[in-house]
């Protein structure tokens, strides 16, 4: 179980917690946090995290879930997990303030035909599980699709500064 406890030797010392990690080893950590209570919460969810991992079940969701989870009992926003499509749309709506309207033409064709080429489901995953072998398949498949290497490298160009 983890606990928290004071440096004895600092009148203001943050809290530390002492928890064990997955690898079985005891560890006594700064929280940087000098309230008492948040100090607890940070505490548990470290420990839970590494009990998670112990037993083989952490991922990717169930940390990102541990963290708002501890967030949201911090009083604090929990921090947002866009799909690629929500991700891509907010990347063009901030472009419109700062490039021409035909620069925001062409990002908006390379973002369409980027979701084209994820489909439905591919457009809906997390922002974090596109790769570099997404886009590098996308571009292999405008350059199959007869479009010239200027193109398929402006593609790349706008691709990058959304994914940058």
């Amino acid at each position: 179980m983890a606990s928290i406890h004071k440096d004895p030797r600092f009148k203001n010392s943050p809290w530390y917690a002492a928890y064990t990690l997955a690898t079985g080893k005891r560890v006594f950590r700064s929280t940087k946090s000098r309230n008492k209570s948040e100090a607890r919460i940070i505490a548990a969810a470290w420990e839970t995290a590494e009990k998670e991992a112990a037993r083989g079940e952490l991922t990717k969701d169930r940390v990102s879930a541990i963290l708002n989870e501890t967030l949201i009992r911090l009083g604090q926003k929990p921090v947002e997990r866009m799909s690629v499509h929500q991700w891509l749309e907010h990347w063009l709506a901030s472009r419109k303030r700062f490039v021409s309207p035909q620069s925001v033409t062409n990002y908006s064709q390379a973002v369409r035909e980027f979701l084209d080429f994820l489909g439905e489901h591919g457009a809906a995953r997390k922002l974090e599980t596109i790769s570099e072998v997404d886009v590098q398949g996308f571009l292999e498949s405008v350059r199959k699709s007869g479009r010239s290497a200027t193109t398929v490298n402006k593609m790349r160009t706008y691709l990058a500064g959304a994914f940058g």
